[in-house]
């Protein structure tokens, strides 16, 4: 079974000791957090970049939890 975003960012919480949240609060606090300019803030984006396996997208979102960019 293929992991979606917001799977990745669930595990990114857990892994940041964040309580797991829905995908409606993943919604309302991450959008406003995306910097990166390869995504100019593009959340739907960001979310497939992420789906994909994309580098950058994925060390946007590791940043964006406080976490080490690569494991």
């Amino acid at each position: 079974m293929k992991r979606t975003a917001f799977d990745i960012m669930r595990e990114w919480d857990a892994e940041a000791g964040i309580p797991p949240r829905t995908a409606e609060a993943l919604m309302a606090d991450v959008p406003g957090s995306l910097t990166n300019r390869a995504f100019s803030g593009d959340w739907d984006e960001w979310l497939e970049a992420l789906e994909r396996g994309d580098v950058a997208a994925i060390i946007e979102g590791r940043l964006m939890w406080g976490l080490r960019p690569l494991v």
